[in-house]
Parts: C-alpha cells; structure tokens; sequence
C-alpha cells in the first residue's frame, strides 16, 4: 500500500486462500481512502502452473464483522409475527455446541416456517455465536453482472435471469458483455441457486436464519415485532429524488424501509427494490438508516434474505437434511452448468433454504420485515422471484 491517508490498515488472508479482508487496524469512523493496495496471489495453489495465461481482475465486496457472542431468540410467541421460536424450546444460544434434535422449537402458525422443530445441528452448523463477516449490502445488480461476466457462456447461460424491465431489474445482454444500467439497485430475480454460484465464487456462504437474527440484534434482548434497526418504528419509501446513478435519495418524511408494494414517485418510478443502503446519510442513526445493530443494511425490507433453515422438514414435509450444513466456504470455482459444488450446501432447488427479512412486496403490519418473523423459514422454492435477493457470508479468519 503506497498511502494509507492517515488510516492505518491490515490485510488478512483466510488459511484456504480465497480473498483476503482488507480493514481498519484500529477502531474509529469516517471514511478511507487508501491508496496503492497490492495483493499477492499464490496462484500455485489453485493449480496454475508459470507459463498459464490469466485475466485477473479484481472484485470489492462491502463485508461487516459480526463478533463472537451470545444470541437471544425471541421466545415470547407474541406480537404480529408468524412461527416465532418459543420458550417451548431453547432461548438463547451461547456456544456453537451441537443442539440435539427438537431444541428449538417455533409457534407453528402454518407449515411455511417448516416442520417437525429444529433439526439436529452438529457442531459445525454455524449457530450465530461464532465471528461472522456478512455483506454490508444485499447483491446489487451492477455485482451480479460483473460475475456472470466472469463465467463460461454455458454457466451464464444458467445463472442469467433473464428479466430485464421488470420490477426495477436493469441487467441486460450477453455473454461476456451483461451489464446493469441501474448497477448499485439491489438485483431481484436470484434464485437459490443463483445466490449460491455467486457465493462459491465469490468464496463466501450462505448464511443461516440464526445468524440472520445475530446479524441484525447482537445480543440485546428481544423487543417484540422489531425489525433490523431494534425497535418497531417503520416509513415505507415513496419519494425518490434525483436520477438513479447511484446517488439518488428517498426524501418522504421518515423513511427507513422499502416495503408496502409502492410505486415509486420520482426517479426510475415503478414498483420494485430501491439500491443498496439508500436510507443511510450523513448523521442518520440506526433507525433512520434502516440499518441492524452493526450497520448492515436492509435486513429488513427491500430483498427477502435467503437463508439455511434450521427445521427438520420443509413446508411441503420434506426432510431439508439442514444440520449436515457445515458452514463451507465456496472455492472459487462452479460446476459446468454454473451450478455451486459445495456438497454441504442445500441443493440448487432450495431444499433445506428459507426467507427470512420480508422485502418490497410485504405490507399491513410489515410482519415479514420483523427480525424474528419466520413466515417462509421452511419454504424450498426454486424459481426466480421479482422479491428474491441474497447476501453471503463468511467466518472471520
């Protein structure tokens, strides 16, 4: 690094190799800027021999840390919500030990948040107590284009969404020249196993529906119906201001989420998913912001949040095989069809997945946006969906 601009750094390196954590050596606020970063890359280990020829390119993905700690469930089976956890079950997880069959247990409103209570989850099922990064953002569509760029044209071919023009999704064209032309919009239409080539790529995961909740409370008690920000107080955006190159903003009076089924007034117009941290500003807090205890954004609200389920059967009664999830991190590489091949994960057909966070559809009482709502936490779905969004993970190194 040839300047760091009066903020000191540190690179650190996970042990498998893939990407490396680029961040602040000591705690502080505002912006950085630091210039002239270089990266060794030991290409050795992914297989290159010297006299390969390579095109590198590189990708920056917004990450923040979740620290180790404890997690309290909501295990009040109060409020709006649908298939909360209940105190029938555990209320707080404290260690990533295993948890035996049946240890979590929910308020069973109906079969979408799964059946058959929690499934047995080893002790290498990420729990949410653990270190986590998880992406500041949701996948923007300017993201999502960049890696089907970087694919084989058959693996594009599979992962392409093909929905340009449609609720506010703007990626277009062809194999190695898709693009975005609205890049920083949150990218609907991925399915799951959409979501999950981008993080074996990108060697992230999924993440979990416990460290869902982790990621937007900590360890702070439970308010009841809070949503990401830690307590009840929503705006549906309505208003954009600005043309939508990535510096536009809501500007109606109190907005923090993007919900409610609007067609928006100002910018682009339309109904669909705003771009990524659109309600964070110069001195906006938690609230106003939309954003969870640790400053990730649109947790709830915008694009539903898919997740590993911990239930022992989908909605459909399926055994969702959910606890062999071991919190395997992608490797950088798909299969011919553009398919993840982490054998851990969940299938390409979701079963085993969930949605946990709500999105731009979800109105009345935004149940779905609310932390705990687990209304579809045990629902296998395989298409593409105008609502459907991802965001990875990866443990701290």
């Amino acid at each position: 690094m040839t300047n760091e601009n009066g903020v000191a750094a540190t690179i650190t390196t996970p042990s498998d190799g893939k990407g490396a954590f680029l961040y602040r050596t000591n705690d502080g606020t505002g912006s950085i800027n630091w210039d002239g970063v270089k990266l060794r890359w030991n290409y050795g280990t992914d297989g290159l021999q010297d006299s390969d020829t390579v095109t590198v390119k590189v990708f920056a993905i917004e990450m923040v840390y979740v620290p180790e700690g404890i997690l309290n469930l909501n295990t009040t089976a109060s409020g709006n919500m649908l298939n909360e956890f209940t105190n029938a079950g555990i209320t707080q997880i404290t260690s990533e030990a295993a948890l035996a069959e049946d240890a979590i247990k929910w308020s069973y409103d109906n079969q979408y948040g799964g059946q058959g209570w929690s499934d047995a989850l080893g002790a290498s099922y990420p729990k949410g107590y653990a270190a986590f990064y998880c992406m500041k953002y949701e996948i923007s569509q300017g993201q999502y284009a960049d890696f089907l760029n970087m694919l084989t044209s058959t693996q594009a071919s599979y992962r392409y969404p093909n929905a340009n023009g449609s609720y506010r999704h703007t990626i277009s064209g062809s194999h190695p020249n898709y693009s975005a032309s609205r890049p920083d919009r949150a990218c609907n239409y991925l399915s799951w196993a959409d979501g999950c080539a981008y993080a074996d790529w990108a060697g992230l995961r999924p993440m979990t529906e416990l460290e869902f909740e982790k990621a937007c409370r900590r360890n702070q008690s439970v308010v009841t119906d809070e949503f990401a920000w830690g307590d009840t107080t929503i705006t549906a955006a309505t208003t954009i201001s600005g043309t939508e190159d990535g510096t536009e903003t809501i500007t109606n009076l109190g907005a923090n989420a993007c919900y409610n089924w609007v067609t928006f007034s100002g910018g682009d117009g339309v109904l669909g998913p705003l771009r990524c941290g659109i309600f964070a500003k110069a001195g906006t807090n938690r609230e106003q912001a939309g954003a969870s205890y640790y400053g990730i954004m649109e947790l709830s609200g915008n694009m539903w949040e898919r997740c590993v389920t911990i239930a022992d059967q989908d909605y459909g009664g399926l055994t969702t095989n959910a606890g062999l999830f071991n919190g395997s991190h992608g490797n950088g590489a798909l299969d011919a069809s553009g398919n993840a091949d982490v054998s851990t994960w969940p299938d390409m057909y979701g079963l085993g997945a969930g949605f946990r966070g709500g999105d731009w559809i979800g109105g009345g009482a935004a149940l779905y946006l609310s932390v705990s709502d687990r209304s579809f936490a045990g629902s296998t779905i395989a298409s593409r969906g105008d609502t459907d969004g991802w965001r990875g993970v990866r443990v701290a190194p």
